[in-house]
């Protein structure tokens, strides 16, 4: 396994005597009793809860001293780094598995080491780095080009599959082709739908809006004021789902999608 970790602002590999465990996938869902009933009745959204992602590093032995003190010496510069790597400027934060080409966003919660014997202060015992892994899912680290750019007119749709086994989150690229200051899209498979309406939405700019992040943007530049009050992001569940663009001034707009697939484990 070849873990590294990625911000904003770069890359940092993670040794390979790192050790990492997740905890349990969980589903905010509890039981309650039923009055005079057997059995008892499931409350909760049955969302997927965050996780927790703990790295253990372990030594091994090393003949060699002097070397063994160089080496502890360079891994407390390297928890440093890591430490820094985690400046809120740069976030979001992922943790990537190169080797199974997936990431989940992650969110570091404590950098602890095992406390050592007076007079062996210098040298390395175990350290733990625990990440909240906040979605509770891992994703893949490219995004899948679920359609390619392609002519929408106001009643027009498209098909969609979600090959995953768990809803995802589109990507949606328009780029207006006339005046398109309202539309609305709608997955009809799900019911979910958005609307977006900005006068500056005219022909040759580019809205993105961004489910997967939650985000908004107009030519590059955050436009979440744009969003309808009521509308929200949508998902595509798993399997088929048609995708339906709606314009209420007669716009017309290329449209592009894509996904990251998410997994459990």
């Amino acid at each position: 396994m070849e873990l590294q970790l990625k911000s904003e602002n770069g890359t940092l590999a993670l040794s390979k005597y790192f050790k990492m465990t997740t905890s349990p996938f969980k589903r905010r869902v509890g039981v309650k009793s039923r009055y005079g009933k057997d059995g008892g009745v499931s409350m909760g959204d049955r969302l997927a809860d965050s996780r927790q992602i703990t790295l253990a590093y372990y030594t091994r032995p090393d003949a060699d001293a002097v070397t063994r003190v160089d080496k502890d010496i360079s891994y407390r510069d390297f928890l440093n780094q890591i430490t820094g790597f985690f400046n809120p400027d740069y976030s979001p934060f992922y943790l990537q598995d190169l080797t199974s080409d997936i990431q989940t966003e992650i969110e570091m919660s404590e950098n602890a080491d095992t406390p050592m014997n007076e007079g062996l202060e210098y040298i390395l015992g175990s350290n733990t780095l625990k990440f909240e892994m906040l979605s509770g899912f891992w994703e893949d680290i490219d995004e899948t080009t679920a359609t390619q750019s392609a002519f929408f007119q106001s009643g027009d749709s498209i098909s969609i599959t979600n090959d995953s086994l768990f809803p995802c989150f589109p990507v949606i690229t328009l780029t207006a082709v006339n005046d398109c200051t309202e539309f609305t899209m709608t997955n009809t498979t799900t019911g979910e739908s958005f609307t977006i309406g900005n006068t500056s939405f005219v022909a040759g700019t580019i809205f993105v809006v961004d489910s997967r992040n939650g985000l908004i943007t107009l030519q590059g530049v955050e436009s979440s004021v744009s969003l309808a009050d009521g509308s929200g992001f949508i998902s595509l569940a798993p399997g088929l789902n048609s995708i339906a663009f709606e314009s209420a001034v007669a716009g017309e707009a290329y449209i592009s999608t894509g996904f990251r697939k998410r997994f459990a484990h």
